[in-house]
Parts: C-alpha cells; structure tokens; sequence
C-alpha cells in the first residue's frame, strides 16, 4: 500500500493477475486470498471493471464533507472542513450501449441548435393531463384509504390500475438494480476544474478504462444541480481542446430524480402553500362535509369506480393552478363545498 500510495503502477500486477482470475471464473474466496496477501486485486475490483468495460453503466457521484474540530484551539488554529467526493456506479439493463451511447446524434442537434426550439408550448403539449390527473386520483384514492381504513379492500384495485392502465416504462417485476459503491477520493467537486479530478479519479484509474476508448461512447454521469452545473461549465471551458477525451464532450450530465424531485416539491410548497389560518382540514374533508371519513364511508357504500371519479373532482378542486387562482382571487365560498352525491347523481 505504501509503494501504490507512490506510484500507481506498482499495482499492474495484481490487476492483471484479477483480470486472469475473473476471466477464469476462479471462486470469489480465491479472490479473498489473494487480494489479502497483495497477488491480486479484489473481487469487487475486478468484476466492477470487467461491467464497466461493457460500458452499460451510469454514474453518481456527490461531494461528502466532514468536520474537524480544534477542541483544545491555540493560537491560529481553528476547525477544518475536509471536503471530498463519493462515487458510485449503477448497471444498466436492456441497453443497446452503441445506439443509446452514441455521441453523433447529441453533437448534430447541438450544431442545428434543437434546442432551441424546444418552447414551453411543446413541453406542456406532451403531457397527457387526462393520463396525469388519473394518475393523480389514484393516489388520491390511497390517502383516502390511508385515513378510512374500512377503504382498504379497494387498494388492489388501485394497485391494478398502476400496474397495467397506467403503467409507464415500468422496471421488470422483480428487478434489482445493481449498484456498486466506488472508492473515496480528496477531490472537492464543489469547483469545475476540480471535477475533471474527480472524473478521471472514477473513470480511468478506478474503473481502468482507457483514455483512447472513453470518448467513443457518452457516459450519463448524475449529481445534484451544483454538480451539473459545474460538469457544463467544464465542458464549455475545454470546447476547443482537440482531444477527444480532455474535452469531456463524452460527458452527458443528469440530474438525478431524488435532486429533481426534491426541488420541484420546494416549488410546489412555495407556490401553492395556502395562508396560515387557512382550513387545517384535508381537502377531501371539506369536499365530503364530515370530519370522521372513517364513519362516512360505513354509512354510505361508494363503489371503487365512484371513488375513483372523487379522486379525479379532488385533482380538479385541490391540485391545479386555476383552483389556486380562483381560491386566492375569486370567492371560494361555492368551490369548496361540492356535494359528492350531486356529482354522482
């Protein structure tokens, strides 16, 4: 460990020696052995290799921070942050790595400048708002069975309907993803320059692809927004480098869902979160006029059809902008007090 800590070539032999082993089909407690007596690299690290030669991966990677503290300071000392970056790599499946991966088709709707015509029109004109607020009824559906539990027989229902009618790009039953943590390095992404570091930390020294290869294909590499920005920022600095692989034109940035998710929720608080002494009451509540859904529901049978078409009036009262302009501006006394039987009838 102390020679690889001085030179990153000390470790070729046990490399190739892990390369042999997997290539070989040698048993994972051989790998064990002899990983631990320096011959040859770990299982892990010769497996994790081997998939990323494949090239049907993505990866992930995020700044991790940790705080050391002068208990005791003397004079000029004072805490430290110490700022690195955690990697890791998910497998892809059902992926055709040439035709998803290929740089060609990204590079000449860039130069014919695409984007540009992709208008706020055209993204609302792709969503299905039938298909969406359907969607969202059903989950209305399961708030409500998830506060009258008498509902609860109704939940296979719901359950089809998402599997099947509604079902989009849905994973494999059964599917787990694999996902394979990568080694910690000092590298603070929090600068662009500093995540060429921690790219070529990821890519050629831990997954051990060449330089000469990586450019032939994208990579989807994901983070949160500040990553994002950084790796484009990156990329707009080295445009005009004439190697293929210190451009990082085979880069292709992706915020991750949860980051997405996470910053679409803060938009949605913050637009549409009601006044302070506004009702407390869920909305289903008040649409329903009684305080006690449980007793409600006992006393009046609705079949799961109905139900789910008080899901869709719940989407339409509660969950769009012109039910929130018109609560805020126009007199919500009428809009809110909605008989479900006068609907049904």
């Amino acid at each position: 460990m102390l020679m690889y800590a001085r030179n990153l070539h000390f470790s070729v032999f046990r490399k190739i020696s892990g390369i042999w082993l997997f290539s070989n089909n040698a048993s994972a407690a051989i790998f064990s052995v002899l990983s631990r007596i320096g011959l040859s690299s770990s299982y892990s690290t010769s497996t994790i290799r081997a998939k990323a030669c494949l090239r049907a991966f993505l990866l992930i990677y995020d700044n991790i921070n940790r705080m050391h503290r002068k208990w005791e300071p003397d004079l000029g000392q004072h805490d430290a942050m110490d700022s690195g970056t955690a990697g890791t790599l998910v497998e892809l499946v059902n992926c055709d790595v040439k035709k998803a991966f290929d740089p060609e088709p990204l590079k000449e709707a860039r130069n014919a400048r695409l984007r540009s015509q992709l208008t706020t029109q055209v993204l609302m004109d792709r969503i299905n708002d039938e298909e969406l607020a359907s969607v969202m009824a059903l989950h209305n559906v399961t708030f409500l069975i998830a506060a009258a539990p008498f509902l609860t027989p109704h939940q296979a229902w719901i359950n089809l309907r998402l599997r099947t009618t509604y079902a989009r790009h849905r994973m494999p039953d059964g599917h787990v993803t694999q996902i394979h943590p990568l080694a910690t390095s000092s590298h603070d992404e929090g600068a662009a320059h500093r995540n060429r570091d921690v790219l070529d930390d990821l890519i050629l020294r831990q997954l051990g692809l060449p330089k000469n290869e990586v450019d032939k294909l994208l990579i989807i590499v994901g983070g949160d927004q500040s990553t994002v920005e950084k790796i484009r920022t990156l990329q707009e600095f080295l445009d005009d480098c004439p190697h293929g692989y210190a451009r990082y034109g085979w880069v292709l940035p992706l915020i991750q869902l949860w980051h997405m998710g996470w910053a679409d929720l803060e938009r949605i608080l913050s637009t549409h979160w009601g006044r302070t002494n506004s009702n407390a009451e869920t909305g289903d509540i008040v649409m329903l006029g009684t305080e006690d859904l449980e007793a409600y529901f006992k006393t009046n049978p609705i079949p799961i059809e109905d139900i789910f078409e008080l899901g869709k009036k719940m989407v339409n009262t509660y969950m769009t902008v012109t039910a929130s302009e018109r609560a805020r501006h126009g007199d919500a006394s009428d809009f809110y007090q909605i008989s479900f039987h006068a609907h049904m009838h």
